[in-house]
């Protein structure tokens, strides 16, 4: 949904994180950085920008499996600050 630009289905899954549907989410350790060129930067831009930076607003790691690459992220709790 990110590289096709799939704005409703971004938006649905915006308000999924916003209302912490996902009671965890198990990823890899989630990057926001970009990258300006090579190989899969504009994939790589794509999914930090649309996805990455959402679930960190709304999510914080709480385990990480380092062997793996994986991390597991938690809502945040109230008081813990969020993005706009």
């Amino acid at each position: 949904i990110a590289m096709s630009d799939n704005r409703p289905a971004l938006s649905r899954f915006y308000s999924d994180l916003r209302q912490h549907r996902f009671a965890l989410i198990v990823s890899r350790k989630l990057n926001t950085g970009t990258k300006t060129g090579g190989a899969f930067s504009e994939e790589n831009n794509a999914w930090s920008q649309d996805i990455a930076a959402p679930v960190l607003c709304e999510y914080q790691p709480v385990l990480s499996l380092q062997s793996n690459n994986l991390q597991v992220y938690a809502p945040k709790t109230a008081g813990t600050e969020s993005c706009p």
